[in-house]
């Protein structure tokens, strides 16, 4: 790989993690933002296990997995810290 296309394939997740960002508000409205985060973790699972790749999976390592693997991540990103930070002041609210 060059270094362009190693540059365009860590830039691509936070691309994806911008334009998921945006639509965070509507799903943590109509879902609670627990159920958010834990979608995201479970994606960030499968973002690792393709980016790894685990052992145990039946496939050869190859560039495809790991870039899905590195869009996934910043899609699991949104998920997860989005809905985090409301929750974060609103469990600090309460104390002040």
């Amino acid at each position: 790989m060059t270094q362009l296309q190693v540059g365009i394939a860590f830039a691509l997740p936070i691309l994806l993690f911008t334009i998921a960002a945006i639509f965070m508000h509507h799903l943590t409205n109509r879902t609670s933002k627990q159920n958010v985060i834990f979608i995201g973790l479970f994606i960030i699972v499968i973002a690792l296990a393709l980016t790894g790749p685990l052992l145990i999976l039946p496939v050869e390592p190859a560039l495809v997995y790991s870039v899905s693997g590195f869009l996934l991540m910043g899609l699991g990103a949104a998920f997860i810290e989005i809905p985090v930070i409301p929750e974060l002041i609103e469990a600090v609210e309460e104390d002040y």
